[in-house]
């Protein structure tokens, strides 16, 4: 079960229009996955996955939320969309380790291919 929720933790991360990736997010979009396991699965992968963004990209992403564009699907959905935006953290995000901005485009077929494959090799080995 492990190797199917790093490869879509890593598809989602690579393929999302938002570089950042809430680790509440994530639960809503893979079933029976909590935050603490996201956490553990981005902390073992640090070739795949970068913790937490640097405040300051926190803050860039804060004020795009803030005017109507970038929300992750559940804050988007939430009745308290400001207290939630206002509240997020540096450790409550993530994001793949090739998408080092908030304004990083998705991967390439071929980097999501070699990360893939690499997950598959790191578990079939």
């Amino acid at each position: 079960m492990k190797i199917k929720n790093v490869t879509a933790i890593w598809i989602l991360s690579s393929n999302d229009s938002v570089p950042q990736i809430t680790y509440k997010g994530i639960t809503e979009r893979i079933e029976n996955i909590s935050e603490e396991e996201i956490k553990n699965i981005v902390k073992e992968f640090p070739e795949l996955f970068q913790e937490e963004i640097p405040s300051k990209h926190l803050v860039q992403w804060k004020v795009l939320m803030n005017q109507g564009s970038n929300r992750p699907k559940w804050i988007a959905k939430s009745n308290t969309q400001e207290e939630d935006i206002k509240n997020l953290n540096t450790c409550d995000i993530f994001r793949n380790r090739f998408r080092n901005s908030i304004e990083s485009e998705p991967l390439s077929y071929n980097l999501i291919e070699w990360g893939i494959n690499y997950i598959n090799e790191y578990f079939n080995q």
